[in-house]
């Protein structure tokens, strides 16, 4: 949809730094979108679950505490989860401060 659909122009609104603030979270979430998958990825091949896969024998899949990327997989999805709450809040925001229904921008 990303490439195939065209994009609402960025939300103005009367603050430069609010302006910047809402391009960098969106950009932020296709960043984020596109390393948890690569953090992911590396879980599953350092983790053994190809191997198990492969083998049909759980006993190939390491303990979580001894797959680095892990850790890495995790705390992205933290970061993902408070975008997200922060951006449901933005919205909040706009549409009772400002009476502004963003949504009408993005719905065909």
């Amino acid at each position: 949809m990303f490439f195939k659909s065209k994009r609402p122009a960025d939300l103005k609104t009367n603050s430069k730094i609010n302006d910047k603030l809402i391009v960098w979270v969106h950009n932020l979430f296709y960043i984020l979108l596109f390393a948890i998958t690569i953090s992911g990825i590396a879980s599953i091949l350092s983790g053994g679950y190809v191997e198990a896969l492969e083998s049909q024998n759980i006993q190939y899949i390491k303990a979580e505490q001894n797959i680095k990327a892990l850790g890495g997989h995790e705390l992205l999805a933290l970061i993902i989860l408070i975008l997200v709450l922060a951006h449901v809040a933005g919205v909040i925001k706009h549409y009772i401060k400002n009476k502004e229904n963003t949504l009408k921008r993005i719905l065909p």
